[in-house]
């Protein structure tokens, strides 16, 4: 169940993201305070899942989730680039995260 809140977290983390950008810098202040809102919520919900999975397991799959999510989004909203380094950071991101699960 641990595992379930941290995708739940992550997926609230890439909204809060794209609705940071979506603000530009707090002029839309709509779309900013709903970034914050939703990344407490964020963080409420990954505090669950620490009851059944170590501190440091649960917040950097919750990291890496939330940065591949992120790349994503920007990748698909906003027509953003990522190159061969990204792409190979996302990997390394990824990996981190296999090689504190065994």
């Amino acid at each position: 169940m641990g595992f379930i809140f941290i995708v739940i977290a992550a997926f609230l983390d890439v909204i809060a993201n794209i609705l940071l950008k979506k603000s530009d810098g707090f002029k839309s202040l709509g779309y900013g305070v709903g970034a914050i809102m939703i990344v407490l919520l964020a963080f409420v919900i990954l505090s669950f899942a620490l009851s059944s999975i170590p501190l440091s397991i649960a917040y950097v799959t919750w990291g890496a989730l939330g940065i591949l999510g992120t790349t994503l989004g920007g990748v698909l909203f906003f027509k953003e680039k990522i190159g061969k380094k990204g792409i190979c950071g996302l990997i390394l991101s990824l990996s981190s995260v296999v090689l504190l699960h065994f």
